[in-house]
């Protein structure tokens, strides 16, 4: 059977790698003047110029002071600032009132905040007022001060949060009845979490379509950006953000996908184990936002970060960036990055530990990888390969997956009691004094705890992972389908096998199954799993009111295919395809320490129906335009390394050697320039650099370029030459500065090291 491509898809490799294909490259990706991005508070400072295309200037009140200056360095300027967390506004910091009914609240009273210091970080119920006054002090100013684009980020509504009176008004608008304690019932925590997704969704649309046309009354084209995490993340945290309503808006020209290691090491379970898989679960998210934005064409800047929040080893910080970093460029379709956020913390100052303990700054030979490692991001194609693996397979995802965790509350005595256990998994301060700063913590969730397991627990968003991370970890690149996105062309495209459950979401709309029974029809195979018995299949929707009376949505998607909704299981055909039931929760899955083994026995029968092999590895490795993306997989069906033989430039090694041979053992990734790929050399070409080269010229046997990169940081660069030159200098505004050059013949390139500066150091090369 012959299977379309799939924008997570990915081709078979063996351990040992050695298949070739060109990268298709659309015309003009490489020179867009927005690729790449980054965001931070201060004005430039050479000791982060680290060259990328746009700078997301937060502190928007200064706009009009710092844009002229960024964009005298070269960058495309964009204003960057939190929708939700406006201390300011609720201190009356604003329009001169005060307004905290408009702080999120829990059911104790106390004021939800996120970050510190607290009174800062206040989280807001966006009413029409603050939203008026969003437009006068973030949109307008920002606009005025010359910012180009406009990126709101974290439009975060906590799960705890519901109680204040604003949202409660917000309720009886938005449903026409009295507001209810979400703590009283599922129904009650549901209707609560919609409302705080639409709330968001709706600040979102009037804040972009009031810059779009502000922009237009100045004769500019305003771009705007919703910054957000991933639906699984926030299914983790809950965090309630508004996600595929946001793509369906005219004024919303793409997403920053906020994935990073502080989102991506959030522990999960598989094999009834919960722990960290930085690599695995990037992937996941990344392939979750890329399936979002995709049927409408717009733009996703896929985010890493070389630190973190949290305080760690720089060597921690190192492997979950690679880890990452690796996992974003396995989704070939896309080539828009936030290459970090908050430069300074990362070049300017001590901010992770070493060895001993101590804070310390970053070390040479990181900082080196990592300006290579952007400099690549500046340059990387999009490409029609695909990641090695079986393709086809795909697991539905829902905006819905965070409106059912439901929380408990702690009294006092009993929060106190968690403190002493449990401050890292509740991401409570170690050194807390103040109970009253935190007291929105108060709240454990049912999915925080596997015991005792009732039909309220999904521990760690288990009903998704449940699902996924058994393919993953067999080097399966499964796909992602939205609910919400069912409607649009092409969302089928590549997708032959689908699993579906309804245990951690639910369809909100009748023609959301009616799409899934029409593509089953048409030939596709369904693998639901799910007892369907949690309370939320029992609050008052669509599937049991106007009319209808199924226990549950999957009963009505069934009984469009002629299948009993009380079936207990099995394969039944429909149309061109086929309906596979199985009555268990994905979480029970996750939980078990077979729970894998269990879904792939299920999996694989149904994906060979169609007379091809399901194949099972632990990596994945994709050829991108001349760059080798390498991963392999702990706790996988081998610990095989992966091989590949050629002759390449390590871009993983701050030394940039040329190598003949990588060896990637479980737990790693690489990153190759392959120059077996490269053909014929006939003119010099810059492979890699720790900066960013501009103003490349070649004439008469002189080859000479500028090289700009953060200040005091080592460049380390690969030139190819058609023949060896025979001459090197290096200069800064004229005077000689120490340039290292080594050639090797084998390769047919110059390797050159000099130090970075804030001018920019001048390369001139005869040969």
């Amino acid at each position: 059977m012959k299977r379309k491509f799939l924008f997570l898809a990915m081709a078979a490799s063996a351990v040992v790698v050695c298949c070739s294909r060109k990268a298709a490259i659309r015309p003009g990706e490489l020179k867009s003047p927005e690729k790449t991005s980054f965001q931070v508070k201060g004005q430039p400072d050479s000791l982060y110029d680290i060259r990328a295309d746009v700078v997301m200037m937060s502190d928007v009140e200064n706009t009009a002071e710092k844009a002229p200056n960024w964009r005298s360095r070269g960058y495309y300027p964009a204003a960057f600032t939190c929708l939700s967390r406006k201390g300011d506004y609720i201190n009356g910091l604003w329009d001169g009132k005060k307004h905290p009914d408009e702080a999120q609240l829990t059911q104790f009273g106390d004021t939800v905040y996120s970050g510190t210091p607290y009174y800062k970080n206040i989280v807001v119920v966006p009413t029409d007022n603050y939203i008026a006054q969003m437009k006068e002090h973030v949109i307008k100013t920002a606009i005025d001060g010359g910012a180009e684009a406009i990126y709101l980020e974290e439009p975060e509504f906590f799960v705890r949060g519901g109680y204040s009176d604003a949202f409660k008004r917000e309720w009886e608008k938005y449903y026409g009845f009295p507001w209810r304690p979400q703590h009283e019932s599922a129904e009650n925590m549901f209707y609560s979490n919609r409302l705080k997704a639409h709330l968001y969704a709706r600040a979102y649309e009037e804040l972009y379509t009031y810059a779009k046309e502000y922009g237009r009354s100045l004769g500019k084209d305003i771009k705007c950006y919703a910054g957000i995490h991933s639906i699984i993340n926030i299914t983790q945290w809950h965090c309630i953000t508004p996600q595929v309503e946001l793509l369906r808006m005219s004024c919303i020209d793409g997403i920053v996908a906020q994935v990073w290691t502080g989102t991506s090491r959030e522990p999960n379970y598989y094999q009834g184990v919960a722990k960290e898989r930085t690599f695995e679960t990037a992937m996941l998210e990344y392939s979750c936002m890329g399936a979002m934005v995709r049927p409408y064409g717009k733009r996703a800047y896929f985010c890493t970060d070389p630190v973190e929040d949290n305080i760690k080893t720089w060597e921690d910080y190192k492997f979950n960036f690679q880890s990452g970093y690796v996992a974003e460029l396995l989704y070939p379709g896309n080539n828009y990055y936030e290459v970090m956020p908050w430069p300074d913390r990362i070049y300017k100052k001590p901010y992770g530990i070493d060895a001993k303990g101590d804070t310390t700054v970053i070390s040479k030979d990181y900082a080196t990888q990592l300006q290579v490692m952007v400099d690549a991001l500046n340059r990387m194609p999009v490409t029609e390969n695909r990641v090695s693996g079986s393709t086809g397979i795909a697991v539905m995802l829902s905006s819905t997956m965070v409106y059912q965790p439901m929380v408990r509350p702690l009294s006092r005595k009993g929060f106190l009691e968690l403190l002493k256990t449990s401050t890292e998994l509740y991401n409570v301060p170690k050194n807390l004094t103040d109970v009253n700063l935190v007291s929105a913590s108060e709240f454990i969730s049912f999915d925080r705890t596997t015991e005792p397991l009732s039909e309220l627990n999904d521990p760690k968003a288990s009903n998704y992972f449940g699902l996924a991370m058994p393919l993953v970890k067999r080097g399966i690149p499964v796909g992602s389908v939205y609910l919400e996105n069912l409607d649009r062309p092409g969302v089928w495209d590549g997708v032959d096998v689908l699993l579906l459950s309804y245990s951690g979401m639910k369809p909100l709309d009748p023609a959301m199954n009616r799409h899934i029974s029409d593509w089953v029809k048409e030939g596709g195979r369904l693998i639901y799993f799910g007892r369907d018995t949690d309370p939320f299949q029992r609050i008052g929707e669509w599937w049991n009111r106007d009319g209808n009376s199924f226990p549950a949505p999957s009963a009505h998607l069934f009984s469009l295919m002629g299948i009993d909704g009380d079936s207990s299981g099995g394969t039944y055909a429909y149309g061109k395809g086929s309906v596979t039931i199985v009555r268990k929760d994905p979480k029970e899955l996750a939980l078990d320490a077979h729970g894998d083994e269990e879904l792939m026995s299920v999996v694989k029968p149904v994906y060979e129906a169609s007379g091809e092999k399901l194949e099972y590895k632990n990596s994945f490795y994709l050829e991108r335009g001349p760059y080798d993306i390498m991963a392999v997989m702990e706790e996988s069906v081998d610990n095989s390394p992966l091989m590949k033989e050629g002759l390449f430039i390590d871009l993983f090694d701050p030394d940039l050697p040329v190598i003949r041979e990588k060896r990637v053992v479980p737990g790693g990734q690489a990153m190759l320039y392959d120059l077996g790929r490269a053909g014929k050399c006939r003119r010099p070409e810059i492979l890699a650099v720790a900066g960013r080269a501009y103003d490349e010229k070649n004439s008469r046997g002189t080859f000479s370029f500028l090289v700009k990169g953060p200040y005091g940081t080592t460049d380390v660069m690969r030139i190819r030459f058609p023949k060896e030159p025979w001459s090197v200098q290096a200069s800064v505004e004229g005077k000689p500065v120490d340039c290292l050059s080594r050639w090797d013949g084998e390769s047919g390139t110059l390797r050159l090291e000099f130090t970075n500066t804030h001018r920019g150091v001048d390369i001139s090369i005869d040969y």
